[in-house]
């Protein structure tokens, strides 16, 4: 066996994780209608969830986005010029 002076680098990477960028908190509850937005920045909004997912148009009606630490499931009803529709499901 040969060892050889090569080095390998290894890299986890998350896959697409999309992350809120809300500075204040938001309080939802089921059935509750509420728009997420894509913004690469931090914005200071508590009507409306900005996300870092610049694909967030692309997604289809019927498609759910769970929310990991707060547990909060949405379905995604209709796709805005800015935002997306979505109704809380948990």
């Amino acid at each position: 066996m040969k060892l050889d002076n090569s080095k390998t680098i290894m890299m986890e990477t998350r896959g697409s994780d999309i992350r809120v960028k809300n500075v204040l908190d938001i309080k939802v509850k089921a059935r509750q209608t509420i728009e997420i937005e894509y913004s690469e920045y931090a914005q200071e909004h508590d009507k409306r969830i900005f996300v870092d997912a610049a694909f967030l148009r692309e997604l289809k009606v019927g498609q759910v986005i769970k929310f990991q630490q707060s547990g909060v499931v949405v379905k995604i009803k209709s796709n805005k010029e800015h935002a997306t529709m979505c109704e809380v499901i948990e």
